[in-house]
């Protein structure tokens, strides 16, 4: 077993549980406790959010030494891996728009927030957040994150100092980004609902941002691997961090935890079901798509379906995670892959360009 299939394996874990929140959204089990376990899918998010910054820091980590400008081929590299597929995506669901699918589909064909969402900055506003691809809010928070990482990635040597630089994110949300948008809401005459604002509140980077600090912290402990090494200004310095995150969001304190936890049972298995490493190399892929599949199921058999209960609900979610998987088997090594050539491709135009430098810079 390869030292990083654990990343991959809790990317498979996450994708079941979203798959599953989705799911259950349209087929209900009939169980109300079952219902609300398999609500629990959607934090799968915040596993991703936490799996996605402790792999940064390995990749980054590794470039340094071995490659110039190692930063800006991170941006390139991360940047154009996720647009090409994303862009498929807006075309297949402003395709359901257009026929006028109601369930998973972008819900206007608004310029504005298409061109937003091609840049993958629909996520500053709330009417764009996900409007083209559902679930695009997300994929928005973790590109912006592409470019405040470095400089958290720049403090790597010292866990209090990326404790001070946490802490300061999470006051980012309450006393500037929140105050902020609100006023603009006012000053603009914004017509959102409270429902879009709770939305948008909860989704936009400002309130994630915190919940990267747990790949952050728990790659910085790993590789003392030693865990009496870590100081105890350190270990103060994240015990800061974590009480002021439970102070201004319990929630997603709770949940940075438990993907960190997560992370760390994976670590410690002697053996991960092949299964899940694959869903887990497919699942930004199925992540996309796997809505365009729901809405299939849902034209074709919703109301049969509904009415089976328990048993429909598990029609629905193996159908959707059978059809889901092959779609990103082909999605996966062609969109995906394509965007990682293209990344390769500009970054090796660029460094033929550009005059030697033997010293190693961003």
């Amino acid at each position: 077993m390869s030292r990083l299939d654990f990343l991959d394996t809790g990317r498979g874990i996450a994708i079941l549980g979203v798959i599953a929140v989705h799911a259950n959204q349209n087929f209900s089990t009939g169980f109300a406790y079952f219902d609300f376990f398999l609500k629990l899918g959607q934090y799968g998010v915040q596993l991703f959010f936490v799996i996605s910054a402790y792999t940064m820091m390995h990749t980054l980590q590794n470039r340094i030494g071995n490659e110039n400008r190692y930063i800006i081929n991170f941006w390139i590299r991360r940047i154009s891996r996720i647009a090409i597929p994303f862009w498929a995506a807006i075309v297949v669901y402003q395709a359901f728009n257009y026929l006028n699918v109601n369930y998973y589909a972008a819900l206007n064909n608004n310029p504005i927030e298409i061109i937003l969402s091609i840049l993958l900055m629909q996520g500053f506003w709330p009417s764009s957040l996900s409007s083209m691809v559902p679930g695009g809010g997300s994929i928005a928070t973790e590109v912006i994150f592409y470019f405040i990482f470095p400089v958290i990635f720049f403090a790597r040597a010292s866990i209090s100092a990326t404790a001070i630089i946490g802490v300061i994110c999470l006051a980012v949300q309450p006393l500037i980004a929140k105050p902020l948008y609100e006023y603009l809401f006012s000053s603009l005459g914004s017509n959102f609902t409270p429902n879009q604002t709770k939305d948008f509140f909860y989704h936009y980077i400002f309130n994630q941002l915190p919940v990267f600090f747990g790949g952050i912290f728990l790659y910085q402990i790993r590789i003392w691997k030693d865990f009496r090494k870590i100081s105890a200004i350190d270990l103060i310095s994240i015990a800061i961090f974590s009480f002021a995150f439970l102070i201004i969001s319990t929630k997603l304190a709770a949940l940075c935890l438990a993907s960190v936890l997560v992370l760390i049972t994976l670590i410690k298995l002697q053996f991960i079901p092949k299964v899940l490493l694959w869903l887990g190399t497919h699942s930004y892929s199925m992540y996309i798509f796997h809505f365009a599949v729901l809405n299939i199921i849902l034209l074709v058999a919703k109301s049969p379906l509904q009415q089976l209960g328990f048993f429909g609900f598990l029609i629905a979610y193996a159908g959707t995670l059978s059809f889901t998987s092959l779609l990103s088997a082909y999605t996966q090594p062609t969109l995906e892959a394509y965007g990682s050539r293209v990344g390769r491709y500009i970054i090796e135009t660029r460094d033929r360009k550009l005059p030697v430098n033997n010293s190693i810079s961003s």
